[in-house]
C-alpha cells in the first residue's frame, strides 16, 4: 500500500499511525463518513471502520491523541449505534503518539459497553432536554 506524505507538524503522529496499520493488517472499509442514530437522537462522524488482524474482524476505530479520558470508550459506543456502524465487532480508541513511538490500543469491554452507554444515554437525555426546553446555560 502506498502511504500519503505525512503531514508537516505531525510527522510523528503519522509514522505511529502507519507502524500501527502494518503490524495490525489495517484493510479500511470507509474513513470519516457522517451517520447518525434515529433512534437516540444524535449524529456523528466516526474516525474509520476498518478490517483489522489476521481474521479482518470488523473494527470501529476512533484516533485519539494525548491521554485517554473516561469519555473516550462513550464516543465510541455511540458511533456504534449509528447506521451503518452497528455491524462492527472490535471497537477501539487508539492513541497515536506524537514522537512516532508505537500506537496505544484501548479496545471497549463489555464491562465498558454497559457502564459507559448508560452514562452515554443520561448525559444525551439531559442534553436533549435542555434543549427542548431553550436552556443554555
Amino acid at each position: 500500500m502506498t502511504w500519503p506524505e505525512p503531514i508537516v507538524g505531525l510527522d510523528g503522529y503519522c509514522a505511529s499511525m502507519d507502524e500501527w496499520a502494518v503490524r495490525s493488517l489495517v484493510l479500511p472499509v470507509c474513513v470519516e463518513q457522517p451517520s447518525w442514530s434515529l433512534k437516540f437522537g444524535y449524529a456523528g462522524t466516526p474516525d474509520a471502520l476498518v478490517r483489522l488482524g489476521a481474521k479482518q474482524a470488523l473494527a470501529l476505530l476512533d484516533l485519539k491523541t494525548g491521554q485517554p479520558t473516561v469519555t473516550d470508550p462513550m464516543q465510541l459506543l455511540a458511533y456504534h449505534k449509528m447506521e451503518g456502524y452497528e455491524g462492527a465487532t472490535v471497537l477501539l480508541d487508539l492513541y497515536v503518539q506524537a514522537d512516532g513511538s508505537a500506537a496505544v490500543e484501548k479496545p471497549v469491554t463489555s464491562a465498558m459497553k454497559v457502564m459507559e452507554w448508560a452514562w452515554f444515554v443520561s448525559a444525551l437525555g439531559v442534553l436533549q432536554s435542555r434543549a427542548n426546553h431553550g436552556v443554555t446555560s
